[in-house]
């Protein structure tokens, strides 16, 4: 008989305290919920993202090469337009690059420009950086010097 009250009281207990627990399990998951989806940086994975990130005039803030460091001035800009061509205008010089962001969404491929047309010899430079602000993007090939261009909006 002892052993039969001791289950019934038992049971009532953990029916007593089942909603209890499922509030507050609830309320831990809710929570957890939380903190997971807000705290995820902002990422663009997708090349529409990028390619939307990237294509804006962006003001130079300096261009390093192995023998040059040049900051730029005021009029200095990259343009990187929705046609696929880089208008650039650095230190009272303008130059026209095509340009191909690729599926990596890390790597952009510069190709010169030479009468308007496009000629397939690419330079690839790596996107250190790309948010709403701040466009890096430098090379790291050994063949060629390590460039690297700080740009912002």
């Amino acid at each position: 008989m002892k052993s039969f009250l001791r289950a019934t009281v038992c049971i009532h207990y953990l029916s007593a305290n089942k909603s209890r627990y499922m509030k507050n399990l609830s309320l831990v998951l809710l929570i957890i919920f939380a903190i997971a989806a807000f705290s995820c940086k902002k990422t663009h994975e997708n090349s529409a993202g990028n390619l939307a990130l990237l294509q804006h005039k962006w003001m130079l803030v300096s261009h390093n090469g192995e023998a040059l460091r040049y900051v730029g001035s005021a009029a200095d800009y990259y343009n990187f337009s929705t046609d696929n061509f880089l208008y650039l205008y650095i230190n009272k010089n303008y130059d026209t690059m095509a340009y191909v962001l690729l599926p990596d969404n890390k790597t952009l491929s510069f190709y010169p420009v030479v009468n308007g047309v496009r000629i397939n010899l690419a330079t690839n430079y790596d996107i250190k950086v790309l948010d709403d602000h701040r466009l890096i993007i430098g090379t790291n090939l050994s063949l060629l010097p390590n460039m690297l261009d700080s740009l912002k909006r």
